[in-house]
């Protein structure tokens, strides 16, 4: 799986697994130069069959992501599941959290 973030600060860009959710803490910088709120986002790509691997999920059914810490646009399909989360404030470190599960 591959995981982007635009924050600032981020524990080594490696989200921690917790049952079937992936978490990353972030951090950033409240304000841009230009004085608006700074939000950041995050993306995650994965094969199908990998997080049905990691997770314990069985080989059959669709996959569905749910997320918190942000909004979430998630598409599951061609064997592939990808899921951003956008708006990701940082205010104080917070933990997007991404959860796949059947």
């Amino acid at each position: 799986g591959v995981i982007a973030t635009d924050a600032l600060v981020a524990d080594n860009f490696t989200a921690a697994k917790s049952g079937t959710a992936l978490k990353q803490k972030v951090n950033g910088l409240l304000q841009n130069p230009d004085g608006t709120v700074d939000s950041g986002s995050l993306d995650l790509v994965i094969a199908d069959d990998f997080a049905r691997c990691v997770f314990g999920l069985a080989k059959t059914g669709t996959l569905k992501v749910k997320a918190t810490g942000g909004t979430l646009a998630a598409s599951v399909g061609g064997g592939w599941l990808a899921a951003s989360l956008t708006g990701i404030k940082y205010g104080s470190a917070s933990t997007p959290t991404v959860t796949i599960s059947k």
